[in-house]
């Protein structure tokens, strides 16, 4: 382990070889991609989230004391700030949502979904999606699906009713 940061290393030959990266680039102590996301977003207080979606829903925050009996088990660590500590939820619903629609219903490129999606009333819509395809750690037993399904309802709005599920979904991490 080494503090952020300092220089712990350089690429080898060998991994150079391995990886592509031109040796004796130096290895740095790092972050793990939670609290990366957060120190990138600026949060420096206890009144700001950050609110990621990627692989994993994730809405992290920071503090300045542990916090023994919660209600939710949020994950506690060390953050960049001396006396400062990252607490986070997570749960897999996020993009990997996304990638099964567009898997099972045909392939379509990230700047055509915005657009379809940007084409829509915002929240406008009376077509739900719940983003549990994975599961979800708010313990609330729920699957999948959508809601509210229509024969008026195209690509686009299953489209819009997933990116509004997945951001709905950090109001119950």
């Amino acid at each position: 382990m080494s503090d952020l940061p300092n220089i712990c290393g350089e690429i080898t030959a060998q991994t150079a070889v391995l990886t592509g990266l031109k040796a004796g680039t130096p290895v740095v102590g790092g972050l793990f991609d939670v609290v990366s996301t957060a120190l990138c977003a600026g949060l420096e207080d206890e009144f700001t989230l950050n609110a990621v979606m990627g692989t994993w829903a994730v809405t992290s925050g920071i503090t300045h004391g542990l916090r023994d009996g919660e209600a939710h088990p949020y994950v506690y660590g060390r953050y960049v700030n001396d006396g400062q500590f990252i607490v986070h939820e997570a749960s897999p619903t996020s993009s990997g949502n996304l990638e099964w629609f567009t898997a099972q219903w045909g392939e379509i490129s990230f700047a055509e979904i915005n657009q379809a999606v940007a084409s829509l009333p915002k929240a406008g819509g009376a077509l739900f999606f719940l983003p549990f395809l994975y599961g979800s750690n708010a313990g609330l037993e729920m699957t999948s699906g959508f809601y509210g399904m229509q024969a008026i309802h195209t690509r686009a709005h299953l489209l819009q009713a997933i990116y509004e599920g997945v951001v709905f979904s950090h109001m119950t991490i």
